[in-house]
C-alpha cells in the first residue's frame, strides 16, 4: 500500500510541477512540493517495510490462549497462569490473557487464540513493525489481537485462521518457525 501511495504522490508531484510551470509561476509551488513530500514519506515507508519483512523471524507457539474480561475491581485469580500470561488493569476492566485450559467456563472469555511473536528484541525506536504485520494480515481478512512487551510484539490469531495467517506471512517474505522448525 505504501508503494502505491508513493507512486500516486509521485504522479501528483509531476502534475503539480507542470501546473506551476504552465501558469508561469503565478501559483503556489506547494502544488508540486506537498505531493513530493508525501511521496518521499510513503517511499521510505515502503522501503522500510520490505527491509523488515526480509529480516523478521516469527515464532509460532502451540499453546492455546483465552482473552478474559473481569470486573475492574477483581483480584487476579489463581487460574491466571501459564507460559504466556499478561494482566492489564484499566479504570474499566481487568483483562487477562493466559492458557485457555486453566480458565473456568463461567468466566467471560474469548477462547481459541493461538499466538506468535517476533523472535527478536525490538528497539523502541523502530517504527511500523506491528503495523506491517497487522496490515498484511488485515488485507487478507485475518483479525488479530496484539500484545506488546518491553522486548517484542506478540500477535494472537484465532486458531481456525492460524494456518492461513502463516501462509500469508510466508508469502510476504517473513520467516515463520513452527514447532521449532524454520519454514
Amino acid at each position: 500500500m505504501a508503494k502505491i501511495l508513493s507512486i500516486i504522490f509521485g504522479i501528483l508531484t509531476i502534475c503539480g510541477a507542470i501546473y506551476v510551470i504552465a501558469s508561469g509561476g503565478r501559483v503556489n509551488a506547494g502544488y508540486a512540493v506537498v505531493p513530493m513530500i508525501f511521496g518521499l514519506i510513503f517511499g521510505a515507508i515502503a522501503r522500510n517495510q520490505r527491509k523488515m519483512k526480509k529480516q523478521l523471524t516469527i515464532k509460532v507457539f502451540e499453546e492455546t490462549l483465552g482473552v478474559c474480561r473481569l470486573e475492574k475491581s477483581a483480584q487476579v485469580p489463581d487460574w491466571a497462569e501459564g507460559n504466556f500470561l499478561t494482566i492489564t488493569r484499566t479504570p474499566d476492566e481487568l483483562s487477562i490473557v493466559c492458557c485457555q485450559k486453566n480458565i473456568p467456563e463461567n468466566v467471560k472469555c474469548e477462547r481459541d487464540w493461538r499466538y506468535f511473536k517476533i523472535d527478536e528484541v525490538l528497539d523502541f525506536s523502530l517504527v511500523g513493525i506491528l503495523a506491517s504485520l497487522s496490515g498484511t494480515l488485515a488485507c487478507q481478512g485475518i483479525s488479530i489481537f496484539a500484545i506488546s512487551t518491553y522486548d517484542t510484539d506478540y500477535i494472537l490469531v484465532k486458531e481456525e485462521e492460524l494456518d492461513r495467517a502463516i501462509q500469508v506471512l510466508k508469502s510476504e517474505g517473513y520467516r515463520v518457525l513452527t514447532n521449532g522448525q524454520g519454514q
